[in-house]
């Protein structure tokens, strides 16, 4: 009978969770490894491309994970049987004789070990620091709702008009409102089924009317790549695998190519890319605070404006991996090395004066210089050379 334990999970639920943790750990490693062939791969390559890439692999991560986690509850639960086993009731059974060579190496054992006792510890851990970031993401489409609702106000007919051919000139055949508010610095896109821009309240009187179309561009183009759900499926898989440095890097990524391919959007539709330029230094000279997390903000990380800038000037001149980088990938893939080398390593043991080895082949009944690979499908003992027949 299973004990009940935390949030009324049994326990072989808690252990599958806790093995499920564990495992995203070495996928991680692996989402790290193609990320970085993805990076230097494509330096010159488009940032589309590059993009598209990278949501590729952590695409590929959260289905090998929810496989993983699939198979693991199948398991654990008991559901699951091995082919080819059938157990044989009222018979006597010899015990099995595993070989020293197919026994688990001891730092295998213990790590599984480890996790398997201290399951609920993990799992308990967990979920309260996945609670406490969930609190707070639901805590931005609460504030993000407010936006849609307070403190603002619609531009003039004009401007709407002007909107409504921008998104035109660039494929977008979707209405999207245009508002002006005070409780924003920074231009930003909230929604997916029904998007909005939201502008700071001084952004169309202070800029000439060439850098507001630039701003208008940049936000279009989010709203073009749905950029705003694929933005709230990252956040949701950063606040799974917080613990994951591999998933925190790769999110990182993703939002700075994200923000390239619209630049790249954004400088093919104006008639001088000066213009987008000057609109991006006037809004990080004004922004006070960050954008809300599910918003696609226009700076959504100020400190990577330069490196856009330089990107626009030397036209599509893609970052490479840095030497932080390159390092945390190094040590990455040493540790998968020694990881795989530790589950697969095989310990020996020496054979007795005298006796026979105990990987010895069991030999036929009816023919002693016969030797059958696995007879009756069974392990024997050193002394039993010649099995008895079978009952």
């Amino acid at each position: 009978m299973e004990t009940k334990l935390l949030f009324s999970f049994p326990e072989t639920v808690l252990k599958s969770l806790s093995a499920w943790l564990l495992h995203s750990l070495w996928a991680g490693v692996v989402l790290a490894v193609l990320a970085s062939v993805v990076m230097l791969a494509t330096r010159r390559a488009p940032a589309r491309k590059r993009y598209n890439l990278l949501l590729a692999c952590i695409t590929c991560f959260a289905l090998m994970m929810c496989v993983i986690l699939g198979v693991g509850l199948y398991t654990f639960t008991g559901h699951g049987t091995i082919s080819g086993i059938v157990p044989v009731l009222n018979q006597p059974v010899a015990p099995a004789i595993i070989p020293a060579h197919q026994q688990p190496p001891v730092f295998t054992a213990r790590l599984l070990q480890l996790v398997d006792e201290y399951s609920l510890a993990i799992v308990s851990a967990w979920m309260i620091v996945v609670l406490a970031r969930s609190l707070r993401l639901a805590g931005a489409l609460y504030n993000i709702h407010l936006l849609r609702s307070r403190n603002n106000e619609p531009v003039t007919a004009a401007w709407q008009q002007r909107l409504e051919q921008l998104a035109v000139s660039i494929g977008l055949n979707r209405h999207v409102s245009l508002l002006q508010s005070h409780a924003v610095s920074v231009p930003m896109v909230i929604g997916h089924f029904k998007p909005f821009i939201l502008l700071p309240f001084s952004l169309v009187t202070s800029l000439p009317a060439s850098q507001v179309e630039a701003i208008l561009l940049h936000e279009l183009a989010h709203i073009a790549r749905r950029d705003y759900l694929v933005n709230l499926l990252v956040n949701l898989l950063e606040t799974i695998f917080f613990f994951n440095p591999a998933v925190i890097w790769v999110s990182s990524l993703l939002r700075k190519e994200r923000e390239n391919c619209c630049d790249d959007m954004t400088v093919r539709h104006v008639s001088d890319p000066r213009d987008y330029i000057e609109a991006l230094l006037w809004c990080q000279q004004r922004q006070q605070d960050p954008a809300p997390a599910f918003a696609t903000a226009l700076l959504d990380q100020p400190r990577h404006l330069l490196g856009r800038v330089k990107r626009i000037i030397n036209k599509n001149n893609n970052r490479t991996l840095n030497n932080m980088e390159k390092s945390i990938v190094s040590i990455s893939l040493v540790t998968a090395g020694l990881l795989v080398m530790a589950f697969t390593v095989k310990t020996d043991v020496p054979e007795r004066s005298g006796h026979a080895s105990t990987n010895a082949v069991p030999k036929c009944p009816e023919n002693g210089s016969v030797f059958l690979n696995d007879y009756w499908n069974r392990q024997y003992l050193v002394r039993d050379t010649v099995p008895p027949p079978p009952p």
